[in-house]
């Protein structure tokens, strides 16, 4: 947890750290029209590099920023009464926010509601976990560029002590987890910009098995760990960071939900379910 004033020097230091990222996670082109599938065409602004737009553009059009508004479950509109009741029942709460027409060069106003649940593990020996979901709806405009995510930041320290002695240092680090990445391709990018280039590249291809973490890999075990260290530390998570587009093995879900639909929808039963 962060006070007020370590909040606000944690959001001078470092940007896009514990926070929802929006309205577009990762990088759109900058300074060039981008059409969209209503036939608009946006302009965004240079952020942090030539030919790059980050993560919703510079201060102070990130979604990582802005401050979210608590919604009353009950008065939540984007999320149905099924859900609404699931989320009743856990650790759990909705926060909304309302991105205004022309907000860093985006088309339309966007209002979203974020729903976040802590779920505890259970007697079964199922882990807990940390859902979220995202819903906006577009109030005003035909089609808008959206892409939402979480970034995380993880407190390993936490949990330094285990029956009342101190764990080993090794114990508190991120090299000895375990990534697994259920992801057969990734997106090509460009080296230059970041930007996605069109082309999907298949993981069993010898020039990109390094990023294949279908079985698992020991994150900071150099020659398993994708990529391996540039610093001689042998950490291999540092070095270019773990910056690719990896495509789910999973069949894509509607692009809209439509608001007739709303009523019947049941994400956290689906999550069950699989």
């Amino acid at each position: 947890m962060y006070s007020i004033g370590m909040l606000g020097r944690q959001m001078a230091d470092v940007q896009y750290r514990h926070c929802l990222i929006g309205r577009y996670a990762n990088r759109l082109p900058a300074e060039t029209p981008l059409e969209l599938p209503s036939g608009d065409s946006i302009t965004l602004p240079t952020h942090p590099a030539k030919g790059q737009n980050l993560h919703g553009g510079p201060s102070p059009y990130g979604w990582d920023e802005k401050v979210l508004e608590k919604v009353e479950l009950d008065k939540a509109t984007l999320f149905s009464g099924k859900e609404i009741q699931f989320l009743k029942d856990q650790a759990a709460g909705i926060w909304s926010l309302t991105s205004p027409d022309g907000e860093g060069g985006h088309t339309g106003t966007v209002y979203c509601e974020i729903a976040l649940a802590a779920l505890d593990s259970t007697a079964s020996g199922e882990l807990g976990q940390v859902i979220i979901v995202y819903r906006a709806k577009l109030l005003d405009k035909p089609s808008t560029a959206l892409n939402l995510t979480h970034h995380w930041g993880f407190n390993l320290g936490a949990s330094h002590v285990a029956n009342g002695q101190p764990k080993p240092a090794r114990d508190l680090s991120i090299e000895e987890h375990v990534l697994t990445v259920n992801s057969k391709e990734i997106l090509e990018h460009s080296p230059e910009t970041g930007l996605v280039t069109g082309t999907t590249l298949s993981l069993s291809k010898d020039s990109a098995k390094a990023k294949d973490f279908r079985k698992g890999k020991t994150i900071g075990k150099v020659g398993e760990g994708y990529p391996t260290a540039t610093d001689g530390l042998g950490q291999g998570y540092l070095g270019d960071g773990y910056d690719d587009f990896w495509v789910f093995d999973r069949e894509p879900s509607s692009s809209a939900i439509k608001e007739s639909e709303l009523s019947e929808l049941d994400v956290f039963g689906q999550m069950k379910a699989e």
